[in-house]
């Protein structure tokens, strides 16, 4: 995925020929030294390279770090929150986004706050570790785990 580092206001971002992750407004509590949390945008970009119109698809929080050189881009630690449109759900959206994020890591990342009714969803993306703390369920994507390419909800796979 290419880096757009200076979108403006200090915002960043990501995108490729599939997704598009533009934001990076600082958002939420105090975080380790030279990490922050912040808020992006998620855009089909597919849907823009064929009809030309935006399309919006949801909401991500990740924890990124501060580059290490003038220049380089944000580092993504953490995945704290993803949101995909009520409108655009069992299309694939969420697939999509989590490979989009891996394509982007360098390293694995760790998945924070879990809801219950979300851990088949990130069990179907290959969440490991999975480690509960009072009412939080955490656990990680390993980057050494093959993406697998997205399917639409309209495709089925046969084996």
């Amino acid at each position: 995925m290419d880096y757009y580092g200076d979108l403006g206001f200090g915002m960043f971002g990501w995108a490729d020929s599939d997704i598009g992750i533009f934001g990076g407004i600082r958002s939420g509590a105090f975080q380790k030294a030279g990490q922050f949390r912040c808020s992006f945008t998620l855009y089909d970009t597919e849907f823009k390279s064929r009809t030309g119109a935006d399309k919006m698809i949801g909401t991500l929080e990740l924890i990124v770090s501060t580059p290490e050189a003038e220049g380089e881009p944000q580092r993504i630690k953490e995945l704290v929150k993803l949101e995909i449109a009520k409108a655009l759900r069992g299309q694939g959206y969420g697939r999509r986004v989590v490979d989009a994020v891996m394509r982007i890591a360098e390293d694995d990342i760790l998945i924070c706050d879990i809801k219950k009714t979300k851990l088949p969803f990130w069990k179907k993306m290959g969440l490991e570790d999975v480690a509960i703390r009072g009412n939080q369920m955490n656990g990680h994507l390993r980057k050494v785990h093959e993406i697998r390419p997205s399917v639409s909800a309209g495709m089925t796979m046969s084996m």
